[in-house]
């Protein structure tokens, strides 16, 4: 996974092998709607 830096964060005094925290957070959302029935799906 390639991240970038924010602006405020100085990473110019990192060398290679460094340990970095990197918290990570992936949203989702769903939206649940009733089924059509079958007399109102033959209407359409």
């Amino acid at each position: 996974m390639t991240v970038k830096a924010p602006a405020d964060v100085n990473i110019g005094r990192l060398n290679v092998g460094d340990q970095v925290l990197l918290t990570y957070v992936e949203e989702l959302a769903i939206s649940v709607e009733p089924a059509a029935t079958k007399k109102s799906a033959k209407k359409k």
